[in-house]
């Protein structure tokens, strides 16, 4: 399943499940995550790493460990932790560093070109926004443009601009929601709890609150045809 397909079919549901799943299947027994496990799943969630990188990374450290002849399964994802985030760092560079080529066609966007396009696309989605919500458009502009003339000087730190991107649109998230009339608000909420209706009781509290957080803000950015600001995304 793609990223675009993910987004208009349940994401958040789809990326716990399909971490489960692969986590399961390759540690050779069956095996319910944890409330730890899925605290760290919603985190990952949270940070936009794509589900690829941390299916990668999750290979990479079970296929090792049977290498090794281990004879416990791994009990725990927090076991792949730290190659989700040496794999994810190796892709943001890659990111940065590369214009990625797709069947041998014409070369994608440069990533400070897709950066300017979300600018213009975030201008032309600001444009039809309730006054409250233009501001901090307009400073998320500025900030993408920057990135884009910081890309271009080249030493940028694709990490700590995503931080700041993240930041830029978190704020952004929550002026926009603020805009939203009672009704709207009440049947975004309901359509996002629903969806998550079938994992509910298997989040504690604090995890099920920060996966509805990300399944609200997916049903805002639709809303409002607010773009990602993400270096990971197109």
């Amino acid at each position: 399943m793609t990223s675009v397909e993910m987004e208009g079919h349940n994401r958040e549901a789809t990326y716990f499940s399909a971490i489960e799943e692969q986590f399961s299947r390759m540690r050779g027994a069956p095996l319910v995550l944890s409330p730890a496990d899925w605290h760290l799943v919603a985190s990952w969630l949270e940070r936009n790493i794509p589900l690829p990188v941390v299916s990668r990374a999750i290979r990479e450290v079970l296929e090792n460990a049977a290498a090794r002849g281990r004879r416990m399964p791994v009990l725990s994802l927090s076991y792949c932790r730290h190659e989700v985030e040496a794999e994810f760092s190796r892709y943001l560079e890659a990111m940065v560093g590369s214009s990625p080529q797709e069947g041998g066609g014409e070369k994608r966007p440069s990533l400070r070109q897709r950066l300017n396009q979300k600018a213009d696309r975030l201008g032309r989605a600001a444009a039809h926004w309730p006054e409250p919500a233009r501001a901090p458009a307009d400073l998320a502009i500025t900030a993408l443009r920057a990135a884009a003339q910081d890309l271009k000087a080249g030493g940028t730190d694709p990490a700590r601009l995503e931080e700041r991107l993240a930041l830029h649109e978190r704020e952004l998230m929550d002026h926009l929601e603020g805009c939203l009339t009672t009704t709207e608000g009440e049947t975004l909420h309901t359509r996002c709890r629903e969806r998550l209706a079938p994992y509910r009781q298997r989040m504690n509290e604090e995890v099920y609150q920060r996966t509805l957080r990300h399944a609200l803000d997916t049903a805002l950015r639709r809303h409002f045809k607010l773009p990602r600001l993400s270096l990971l995304s197109d």
